[in-house]
């Protein structure tokens, strides 16, 4: 009887140590693929937070740009200089570019590195790029 608890016993952790549920896993990077895009091998080699979109790039070491991440791990990012701003939320793939929606095709955790994430943000016309410590 012992040896049949045992085994029940490790075949329950595996099995809830080895599940994985739905939506974002937002501790593990989807590699990227190799790729000849020279704009995403410069983008993650960099690990200063900042947001980089087609109209503009914030940068948080520059002065006046304050990053951020709310209770629910939404992030935001915003120029005090500009008024302007970035919303994203990983979990529920949203983002707000100056308060407005941008509709999302796909999000992905290209890379993480000390505490530093890599989002690339793919729109239907655009690449976003969205890199942050925490």
């Amino acid at each position: 009887m012992k040896k049949w608890g045992i085994i029940l016993i490790i075949s329950a952790i595996c099995s809830v140590a080895c599940s994985h549920g739905g939506g974002i896993d937002n501790d593990r990077p989807d590699p990227v693929t190799p790729t000849r895009d020279d704009k995403v091998v410069e983008q993650l080699a960099n690990p200063a937070e900042r947001v980089v979109t087609p109209e503009y790039t914030m940068n948080y070491r520059d002065c006046g740009v304050i990053m951020g991440a709310e209770a629910g791990g939404a992030l935001f990012c915003i120029d005090t200089g500009t008024g302007r701003r970035v919303d994203f939320n990983p979990s529920a793939a949203t983002l707000y570019i100056d308060n407005r929606a941008v509709a999302v095709t796909s999000t992905r955790l290209a890379k993480v590195d000390a505490g530093t994430r890599w989002w690339i943000i793919t729109t239907a016309t655009d690449t976003i790029f969205y890199v942050t410590s925490h």
